[in-house]
């Protein structure tokens, strides 16, 4: 099986990260791929050292003027005709093996139509993240936080554009967006390899994109809950550690919480979504821990014992499990 393979990489940040990246897919082990760069309205320096690059692979885009990311990917997507989509941040390194580690699993695997891989984090001493490997768990950790590695991405371009690509109208939190709503039409997965280290620099957390962000992903959340689910969840589910008498969530938010904990478990134990993942253990956690926050607060958790032994086996409780 024979694949066409783009690498779609949207550029605006300092020269040196450019080049480490650009460098990075330019000395990948497999070779065979057309590398669309969109410039968009970077620095003098940066814009002069792309326009510099002989590669036959690349295909370089200027923007005079920025368009930013979400408009930048779904351009990409426009111009990019290849089967397979590799995304690439112009700050970040990809592994050498990377396009062929993934571009293997894929024709090996026809029905993925969105891989990933791991990540180590660079210029900071935090711990790199894991993601889980399977659709299902990715599905269920969709519902708290992103599953799926933006930069180490790989996807079927047939599978994204009929989803409708990346919407223009976010300002954040595009592939987050995208992952929710391809969970219902496509398999994801992600390698268990490292794929890209990922660079850390102030830039990306500025407090007002922070907040912003925050709040998009809230929204996201609910929509996808309640998709998955049938049921509603208060926000503020999402920060008990705010809890005051005064801005817990009331009685019957608390139940509808209860109600979609309960669906969860019914969802990813039945296999509704293809084989079978139990998240038992996690979902009474998540629970025990919001009925703890809830009676601080001064509420009354009313149920929550019950919905407890459906959830996981209340003897695992008494033993100290949680």
């Amino acid at each position: 099986m024979s694949l066409e393979c783009g690498v779609l990489m949207p550029c605006r940040g300092r020269l040196d990260h450019v080049r480490a990246a650009v460098e990075s897919i330019l000395g990948q082990s497999f070779r065979e791929f057309e590398f669309l760069i969109l410039d968009d309205e970077s620095e003098p320096e940066v814009a002069e050292y792309l326009a510099g690059l002989k590669d036959s692979r690349i295909r370089l885009i200027r923007h005079e003027k920025a368009l930013g990311v979400s408009a930048s990917l779904q351009e990409g997507l426009q111009r990019l005709q290849t089967d397979l989509v590799f995304r690439m941040d112009s700050d970040d390194i990809a592994v050498p093996d990377r396009l062929r580690l993934q571009r293997d699993h894929m024709i090996a695997h026809p029905e993925t139509g969105v891989l990933g891989g791991q990540i180590s984090l660079l210029d900071t001493v935090a711990a790199s993240p894991r993601v889980p490997l399977r659709h299902e768990e990715i599905g269920y950790r969709l519902n708290w936080s992103n599953a799926l590695n933006h930069p180490t991405i790989v996807f079927r371009r047939e599978v994204v554009m009929a989803a409708g690509g990346y919407d223009q109208e976010l300002e954040c939190a595009q592939d987050y967006d995208l992952w929710m709503r391809l969970f219902f039409t496509t398999r994801l997965a992600n390698l268990p390899d490292l794929l890209l280290h990922y660079r850390v620099h102030p830039a990306q957390n500025s407090s007002a994109r922070r907040a912003s962000s925050a709040a998009t992903r809230a929204g996201m959340r609910q929509r996808y809950r309640e998709r998955l689910t049938g049921f509603q969840v208060s926000p503020s589910f999402d920060e008990q550690d705010a809890w005051t008498p005064e801005s817990r969530p009331d009685a019957v938010e608390w139940q509808g919480w209860q109600s979609y904990l309960l669906r969860l478990r019914e969802v990813f134990r039945s296999g509704i979504h293809a084989d079978a993942f139990d998240p038992k253990r996690d979902l009474a956690r998540r629970l025990w821990r919001s009925a703890k926050a809830y009676r601080a607060a001064g509420g009354d958790p009313a149920g929550y014992m019950d919905v407890l032994k459906k959830i996981s086996r209340w003897q695992a409780f008494l033993k100290g499990v949680f």
